[in-house]
């Protein structure tokens, strides 16, 4: 396995990309009841027991649908497009426009999550003999990723008396991604093993 992790920056970036795409879901599903309530002020049990409900059903529905896509499209180019997308609707969590306005973001990251992890799991045996190894860092970043943010969000509301700086890391992150899978850097002189 640390062979596998020392085999060089592709093993990253794909756990990177893994790291954004599903950390998604988990960061959302962690933090949504609470910023909902604190932020918009919707009722404790309709914040966790009907929105939040819906964000994973939102991921379960594009999930299949991204693995669809991926097998007959460019994976990468794919992602570009969610990642570019995903970012342009982080900046709107950042703008707090209003409770509806946030609902639809969050419902299109998620459907966007979905997909876009289905996405980056189709890279890993395109690039990896030892797809165990590699899917298996993916995704425990891509459920780390839920606890850092959820810290960053929980420091940006305590520290700064608001959201927007936390949402501000998210965007950041989904850039990140983006220019990843737009630039193909770090994929462009990788040998794809079929």
């Amino acid at each position: 396995i640390a062979a596998v992790y020392r085999s060089g920056t592709l093993v990253w970036l794909v756990t990177y990309l893994y790291w954004t795409a599903f950390g998604t879901l988990t960061f959302f599903a962690a933090t949504m009841p609470t910023y909902l309530v604190d932020q918009w002020h919707v009722d404790t049990t309709q914040a966790s027991m009907v929105y939040t409900p819906l964000l994973v059903v939102c991921v379960a529905i594009t999930r299949p649908l991204g693995g669809w896509l991926s097998d007959r499209f460019d994976t990468l180019k794919l992602l570009g497009w969610m990642f570019g997308a995903s970012t342009l609707l982080a900046l709107l969590m950042i703008s707090q426009v209003s409770l509806h306005s946030q609902l639809f973001a969050i419902y299109s990251l998620a459907l966007l999550s979905g997909a876009a992890a289905a996405a980056v799991v189709k890279l890993i045996p395109t690039y990896f003999r030892h797809v165990g190894a590699v899917s298996g860092l993916a995704k425990a970043a891509g459920a780390a990723c839920g606890f850092a943010m959820t810290v960053i969000l929980a420091a940006s509301k305590h520290f700064l008396g608001g959201y927007a700086l936390g949402y501000t890391v998210w965007a950041l992150m989904n850039l990140a991604a983006f220019y990843i899978a737009f630039s193909r850097v770090g994929f462009r002189h990788a040998h794809a093993l079929h």
